[in-house]
């Protein structure tokens, strides 16, 4: 599954760049709005830099100064999730949806706070707020997708996919999520149908082709599946996933030789041992 970077989930879209910051319409204590301004521009471009802690000094001195400031439990949220420190994250980010219901990435961004600390119904409920305050995003629809499929919601998660490509019909992320899904939920035919229209729209996609070859291999459909795990690999010489359904495609077929040089490409490429070398000891 594949999130959608610029809906939120991970990634602040108050944060996009040092230019980027909201300015408060009311007279707040401490410093002067113009150096909120300006400590928000310096949190911006420490977090583009991934200099984490100095964006969070920067944030953390405007909340000590005005808990209120629009924008900066938000983007302080962000940056704690990103650190991979969901449960500070998960309290910026309640306190900046309650203080700015309407912001759709704080909502999105907590909807992954509480996927990471395990709480489902939490999860689902933060992202459907993110949906109900932004519903024409196609990427917080993709990110409520992926959450869904996280939780084990195939049929949720298929519904957001479909509503992110009604709103943006070529969204590769998003029609490569759907084609997961519906592989999952035994719908070879459209799951073949997303991953060839990811093809069209990117014809030197050696992922595509590897996992358009998977889906082939499940219908039956061998000489097909071979062409497009050969594909992948002509795309992509490393593609250590295509190398190994090649080989597993191989050794079903009785082409013993192929199937180990096959395998041998997937190990020489980084594909997990564990999983190759018994294959390969099969072959010998």
């Amino acid at each position: 599954m594949e999130l959608e970077q610029d809906a939120a989930l991970g990634i602040c879209i108050l944060c996009r760049g040092p230019h980027i910051f909201l300015k408060s319409s009311r007279s707040l204590p401490g410093m002067p709005n113009a150096d909120f301004q300006h400590l928000m521009a310096e949190a911006a471009v420490h977090q583009q830099n991934k200099e984490w802690e100095q964006a969070r000094d920067r944030l953390r001195q405007i909340i000590a100064e005005a808990p209120a400031y629009p924008g900066a439990r938000a983007r302080h949220g962000a940056i704690l999730l990103l650190q991979g420190l969901p449960n500070q994250a998960a309290e910026e980010l309640e306190a900046a949806v309650h203080q700015q219901p309407d912001d759709a990435a704080s909502w999105a961004n907590l909807a992954m706070a509480y996927l990471k600390l395990g709480k489902g119904e939490h999860t689902i409920w933060a992202a459907e707020e993110a949906v109900k305050r932004n519903p024409q995003h196609a990427g917080i629809q993709n990110n409520l997708g992926v959450l869904y499929q996280e939780l084990g919601l195939l049929e949720q998660a298929a519904a957001a996919f479909e509503q992110a490509l009604r709103i943006r019909p070529a969204k590769i992320v998003s029609l490569r999520n759907l084609s997961v899904v519906y592989l999952r939920q035994g719908k070879l035919e459209q799951a073949a149908d997303m991953m060839e229209r990811v093809i069209m729209l990117q014809p030197r996609n050696d992922k595509a082709y590897a996992s358009l070859g998977v889906i082939q291999f499940r219908q039956g459909s061998l000489k097909e599946a071979e062409a497009s795990f050969q594909r992948a690999v002509a795309l992509n010489s490393a593609n250590a996933e295509a190398q190994k359904n090649l080989g597993v495609l191989y050794q079903q077929q009785g082409r013993k030789q192929e199937a180990l040089q096959a395998l041998q490409d997937a190990l020489k490429h980084g594909y997990a041992a564990d999983i190759l070398i018994p294959l390969m000891e099969k072959l010998r």
